[in-house]
């Protein structure tokens, strides 16, 4: 373990960590914490870690919440969005201009479950007609191929006209209890197995529920998770997902857990990941205080 790594144990101890290097320099890492932004740390500084070119697989879980929104580390969540918005500064087009929406861990989130959208107040099905609205839009900015909360409520097939969301809710409230009927898909072998050596979409493949008593844990599977420009926002927008379904469902969230079959190092040098990680231990270090945040 890198001395980074130790030096965070000292400073803020972990519920579990766990990485285990093969020969391959590929580590399996496994994190059990209640603060977001500091399983997100635990799990960027397991890769970054020297010899280790990815991480199989990552297991990243969550466990503190206040009604039903994750604790988070602000200053962290912050320091990532600006580490992303330089990376996409770095890798202009020929023509010289910048991006116009480099990722932010919010816009990452919302691709799985749009916050903003959605009043608890209101009926949910407004929620599915803004975003179908939205849909064409969307889909020029992010993936032709489709989106993750468009599979969600409109796979193409299945219960509810598609949507799965919809099904799993009224299959609750009506009294189904048996947990393997919560699970969504977002891959579709019809569409999604070709043998393009590059896909980009879907990286999430599943998500399962586990509703136990009052309360609900979400977790999403990935075949493949980029831990610097994507799984922050990933972690987020599986937490509120989750947020959306425990309320629906009359629940309270209590868990979250990522589960990625391959992480390898991506987004610039190890240097810049390096530095990055080390300023993010220093705001953890000394903001101990942790809040939740939409």
């Amino acid at each position: 373990m890198s001395h980074l790594s130790s030096a965070m144990e000292t400073e803020y101890p972990s519920q579990q960590l766990t990485i285990a290097k093969s020969s391959a320099r590929i580590a399996a890492c496994v994190v059990v914490e209640r603060n977001l932004s500091v399983a997100w740390l635990r799990a960027f500084t397991a890769l970054v870690a020297p010899g280790v070119k990815a991480l199989a697989p990552l297991v990243i879980s969550v466990t503190g919440f206040h009604d039903s929104q994750p604790e988070e580390v602000l200053g962290i969540r912050s320091l990532l969005d600006q580490a992303l918005a330089q990376s996409a500064n770095q890798k202009l087009p020929a023509d010289g201009k910048k991006q116009r929406n480099p990722l932010t861990c919010r816009g990452v989130a919302n691709t799985i479950f749009p916050g903003s959208l959605w009043n608890p107040g209101a009926d949910r099905q407004l929620l599915y007609k803004r975003y179908s609205a939205m849909l064409p839009r969307l889909k020029r900015r992010g993936s032709p191929r489709g989106l993750y909360f468009e599979r969600l409520i409109a796979y193409g097939r299945g219960p509810q006209n598609g949507n799965q969301l919809e099904h799993i809710i009224d299959a609750y409230r009506n009294g189904l209890r048996r947990t393997s009927a919560f699970q969504a898909t977002i891959c579709d072998p019809q569409r999604d197995s070709t043998r393009q050596p590059r896909l980009g979409f879907p990286c999430l493949q599943q998500i399962a529920l586990h509703p136990d008593g009052d309360t609900l844990s979400i977790t999403g599977f990935y075949g493949t998770q980029y831990v610097f420009e994507r799984a922050y926002g990933n972690f987020l927008g599986l937490c509120w997902l989750g947020r959306f379904l425990a309320y629906e469902m009359g629940l309270t969230l209590k868990l979250m857990t990522c589960i990625a079959a391959y992480a390898p190092f991506s987004g610039g040098t190890r240097a810049g990941a390096r530095k990055l990680a080390s300023e993010a231990a220093k705001l953890m270090a000394v903001d101990s205080k942790v809040a939740p945040n939409a």
